[in-house]
């Protein structure tokens, strides 16, 4: 596996243009943000589909591959610089990342738990060792995180009064605390906030 500290989340920002038309998405109107991954290549980079572009099959040419995506709707122009991705686009690709079985994807949704651990959309419910508690992630075989089979276990936040979601359990990812901040710092740049 590649570490986390020679894994660079130095995605390029929106262009506020679809990848495979060229055509301007106009405010208001939805996309789909892909973070796509090359063959050999550390770094990610961004690309931006129309929605209907996406519908009718366009998709990231090789030598990039899909890594992860969201949906989003292009801000007005006169919008303040807010959010990049909203809390509900990050938890949305978190849980898209919860059947992904690449090493470097793992260990980016490690990372994005602990951001919105930071943002307060996830509860952190305690460390351990997998298979100690019910998980809804579906991974079961403790590979691909690094951790010995250790596990970072956190639910959805839910409003108060209602029923708690359930506990997820995500493969601890083998970071030291330098990187870890550095890491979350660039997520947090690349994500706004």
């Amino acid at each position: 596996m590649s570490g986390l500290s020679s894994l660079s989340f130095s995605i390029t920002k929106p262009t506020g243009r679809c990848a495979a038309t060229g055509r301007e998405i106009a405010p208001g109107e939805p996309y789909v943000a892909v973070l796509c991954e090359s063959e050999g290549v550390a770094e990610l980079s961004r690309l931006d589909f129309s929605k209907a572009a996406w519908d009718s099959g366009s998709r990231p040419l090789p030598p990039l591959s899909a890594f992860a995506t969201w949906r989003a709707v292009q801000p007005e122009p006169n919008q303040t610089r807010a959010l990049r991705m909203t809390d509900d686009e990050l938890l949305d690709l978190f849980e898209q990342l919860a059947s992904a079985d690449q090493p470097r994807q793992r260990a980016f949704r490690y990372v994005l738990a602990l951001l919105l651990i930071r943002r307060r959309r996830l509860v952190y419910e305690g460390t351990g060792h997998l298979g100690h508690a019910e998980h809804a992630s579906g991974r079961g075989d403790g590979g691909g995180g690094g951790g010995g089979g250790g596990v970072l276990r956190v639910r959805v936040r839910t409003p108060a009064g209602a029923a708690p979601a359930p506990v997820v359990e995500i493969d601890d990812a083998p970071i030291d605390p330098d990187t870890l901040n550095g890491v979350l710092e660039q997520l947090s740049e690349v994500v706004g906030g």
